[in-house]
């Protein structure tokens, strides 16, 4: 961050190379969603400042998002670890859809402040619970359907994870399982 300036032109490049592929796919394939991806955080906190955000990177974000939207389609934007004090920014901004929204964050008050204007995909505690060494099956069911019971009501959540072990599959299993009856309700 000790050029600015540079990093805004690098980002602004980047965007107008998304934004080309984005319509690459969206005339040759006929895509409804695109995810794009830029981690913006870590476990704890975000790596920049809200004014370092808005500055350099927002106006590029924008770009691409009013881009994908004039091709009708959604905006999933994926931006792992504790995002949340960007959260208004992605709503102001017409982020349709937040993944991998981690248990870090408060997801309970964002759900309430932004669920009727932002899906929230994510919720699954993969470090604490999922991926954890020695976790049984019963325990990945139960934080799921525990995660569901609390994020879902009322609609904006959508339980999903990205996991690297076996506990992925109980997981998966219980979100088609518990899930389609909670959503039948």
């Amino acid at each position: 961050m000790e050029e600015p300036e540079e990093v805004y032109d690098f980002i602004g490049a980047l965007a107008d190379y998304r934004i080309a592929y984005f319509k690459k796919l969206h005339d040759y394939y006929d895509v409804k969603v695109i995810c794009a991806h830029d981690d913006l955080a870590s476990a704890t906190n975000g790596f920049f400042s809200l004014d370092t955000f808005r500055e350099i990177f927002k106006p590029h974000y924008q770009r691409m998002i009013n881009a994908v939207h004039e091709m009708n389609m959604y905006y999933q934007f994926h931006s792992c670890g504790k995002t949340e004090m960007f959260i208004p920014e992605y709503v102001e901004m017409g982020v349709d859809c937040w993944q991998s929204a981690q248990v870090m964050n408060d997801l309970v008050r964002i759900k309430k402040e932004y669920g009727d204007r932002l899906l929230i995909a994510g919720g699954i505690d993969s470090q604490g619970v999922v991926d954890r060494i020695g976790v049984t099956e019963e325990e990945i069911r139960e934080h799921t359907r525990r995660q569901i019971d609390l994020l879902a009501p009322g609609g904006g959540f959508m339980p999903t994870g990205f996991f690297t072990t076996d506990g992925m599959l109980p997981m998966v299993d219980e979100i088609a399982r518990y899930g389609s009856t909670f959503y039948k309700n």
